[in-house]
């Protein structure tokens, strides 16, 4: 699926796509995009009972023909959190077979036929270099991924102390660091299975029920509820831009609520896993940018200041100097 197929789609392949995701209960497609990211990231164990997939899709190697991209599993999922549910009565949705992974490969294939169709009346000659740059920020961050040690140590030195974490405090009424514990704790026990209670055990390491609950409701949202939101931040964005934005390039509420919640099974889950991380770390700059310059000049200090030290600890005989002011003549 990483290369492009012979094209099966419609077209335009858009509606039908639509139709393929609308008429399929929400659930069910979130446990399918959960089932194929674990066979991808090395948890096919955990993954085996929700989808049945060939023995060689198992594999994190973007250049296999069963490759199925991460960012493309997002996008798919924001489809189906925009799209409006079939009119249908429920028994009567012509759903699409959540179990098999060749469901997962047409859904795929008819996704590369939708940005087909789109690019041709989008790109020419005069933007092909800025599409370029588009591609890189949909891949790349996905590529290198936010579960990364240092990840977590720059985003925590940078958000998590000063005025940054005081603000922070003071809006949820939780430190920066029982956030980050939270979502790292969600974030394990939802890569063993689709599915989860509410968080317990956070006690262990000192944080209470009250801080937990807190910290779910930064990270998630009721299924409902999130589809209301996502639509309209989409609806926000085209309005600001005057345009209909691309399918691959419309914006991604999971990374605003990377968990959702099923009041009807009352469990928890998060169809990508690494966005509960993204949340917790590039996402806090979303929680501390309404706090005005003052507490986002703290946040580029000490940048500033994380970026001297690194600079210092790789190349010790440099002397890198805090910015200062100064006359040009």
């Amino acid at each position: 699926m990483s290369r492009r197929p012979n094209r099966t789609a419609p077209k335009p392949a858009l509606p039908h796509l639509k139709s393929m995701l609308e008429n399929t209960d929400d659930l069910r497609l979130m446990c399918m995009f959960w089932a194929i990211d674990a066979v991808q990231s090395g948890r096919e164990k955990e993954a085996k009972k929700f989808l049945v997939h060939p023995e060689a899709a198992a594999t994190d190697a973007l250049d296999s023909p069963y490759a199925v991209y991460k960012w493309d599993l997002e996008t798919l999922i924001n489809l189906t959190l925009n799209n409006l549910k079939s009119r249908l009565p429920f028994k009567m949705w012509p759903s699409i077979n959540t179990r098999d992974f060749n469901t997962v490969a047409d859904l795929i294939n008819t996704l590369r036929a939708v940005e087909d169709d789109e690019s041709e009346v989008r790109i020419d000659v005069s933007n092909i270099l800025l599409e370029m740059h588009r591609i890189s920020h949909r891949q790349f961050a996905w590529q290198r991924g936010w579960v990364r040690t240092s990840d977590i140590y720059r985003h925590l030195y940078i958000y998590g102390q000063g005025l940054c974490a005081e603000y922070f405090e003071k809006t949820h009424s939780l430190t920066v660091a029982d956030f980050v514990s939270v979502a790292f704790g969600l974030y394990a026990v939802l890569l063993r299975g689709p599915w989860t209670d509410h968080l317990t055990g956070m006690d262990l390491v000192g944080i209470d029920e009250d801080t937990v609950k807190k910290a779910h409701a930064l990270l998630s949202g009721e299924v409902w509820a999130v589809r209301r939101e996502s639509r309209k931040l989409l609806a926000r964005f085209e309005e600001k831009l005057g345009t209909t934005l691309p399918v691959i390039y419309q914006p991604s509420y999971l990374r605003i609520k990377p968990v959702l919640y099923s009041v009807a099974l009352n469990k928890y889950i998060a169809p990508l896993p690494d966005l509960i991380m993204l949340r917790a770390t590039v996402g806090l700059y979303y929680d501390l940018a309404p706090a005005g310059t003052t507490v986002m000049n703290d946040s580029n200090a000490r940048f500033e200041e994380y970026a001297r030290r690194s600079i210092k600890a790789y190349c010790p005989d440099f002397e890198p100097e805090p910015a200062f002011q100064y006359r040009h003549q």
